[in-house]
């Protein structure tokens, strides 16, 4: 039996991660006699090179990719991320919006906006986009906004992607409301993206998990910076998956990292870390399945 979450990573958490002129390299030029080039400054990760780097040398399963990375791009450039990410074996799962949408007071800019996310997250190859919403602070914002967003997402119904609604001000803050907002909304197309970093806020971090993981296909797994003893503050990843296992979620877990400094360390321990209580979580199924006792057979019945 094998887990069906797969563990992703954010491109946004890739960028820090710095690239350097090969030290094997700067050696050879010296050996042969000739002056050895100085080290290259280091520069972030184009973005080109993340699905390879992150399936290759960081063993994640998938991308999400933040729209802010996405600024000059044309479609063509979209296509072409795609097409490698798709070689790497690293798809681009989630386009996640960094603009908070205004369903209720500006319903046609926020559909506007919506629909143009659809036509590159399609590009992408993505299956389903992420925002926030914001104006929804009482009743009435929260019907309008509600009603607007169906509006909006039968524009976009032929684009065949979902919506995911991110936790962020106001009512979409609040879990209770947040899930009530996307039963208004309604729709399979519609879902969550909850977050740890969100769920460690509130007062019932383990409780806020499992009411919103049924209503999600991707889980925020926010990521802080180790500490010098293996330990990461805040949170507690492990709990915070073993939450979400326990109401039969079955969707990606993407690693946010919300430190500083090259996080590369930092969100690989992070997923060795999940992957282990997922493999654990795997294992006690199959022992309990192993140790499930025979069905008594029924007794014969002389003629």
């Amino acid at each position: 039996m094998q887990s069906q979450i797969q563990i992703t990573v954010s491109a946004g958490s890739l960028a820090p991660i710095k690239a350097r002129l090969s030290v094997a390299a700067a050696s050879a030029g010296k050996r042969k006699g000739t002056k050895a080039a100085a080290p290259a400054a280091p520069v972030g990760m184009r973005l080109e090179d993340m699905p390879q780097f992150a399936r290759e040398e960081l063993g994640f399963a998938g991308l999400n990719i933040p729209t802010s990375m996405l600024a000059g791009r044309t479609l063509a450039h979209l296509e072409d991320l795609r097409d490698r990410a798709d070689r790497a074996g690293c798809p681009i799962l989630v386009l996640v919006d960094n603009h908070p949408m205004d369903f209720h007071r500006q319903g046609k800019a926020a559909t506007e906006r919506l629909t143009r996310l659809a036509a590159a997250g399609t590009r992408l190859g993505c299956g389903d986009m992420a925002i926030k919403c914001v104006g929804v602070d009482d009743e009435a914002s929260l019907a309008g906004a509600a009603k607007n967003a169906r509006l909006a997402l039968n524009e976009i119904e032929s684009y065949g992607l979902g919506v995911l609604v991110r936790p962020g001000e106001g009512a979409t803050g609040d879990p209770p409301q947040l899930m009530d907002f996307i039963k208004r909304i309604g729709g399979f197309r519609i879902g969550a993206m909850p977050s740890f970093a969100h769920a460690a806020e509130t007062t019932e971090f383990v409780a806020t998990l499992r009411r919103l993981a049924p209503y999600a296909h991707c889980v925020a797994a926010t990521v802080n910076a180790y500490s010098r003893n293996g330990r990461h503050p805040g949170h507690d990843l492990e709990e915070a998956v073993r939450a979400v296992v326990s109401v039969g979620y079955q969707g990606t877990l993407c690693v946010e990292f919300a430190g500083t400094g090259d996080p590369q360390k930092h969100i690989v321990k992070a997923r060795e870390s999940m992957a282990a209580v997922l493999s654990a979580d795997v294992e006690d199924d199959v022992v309990a399945e192993d140790e499930t006792p025979p069905a008594e057979a029924e007794p014969e019945i002389a003629d």
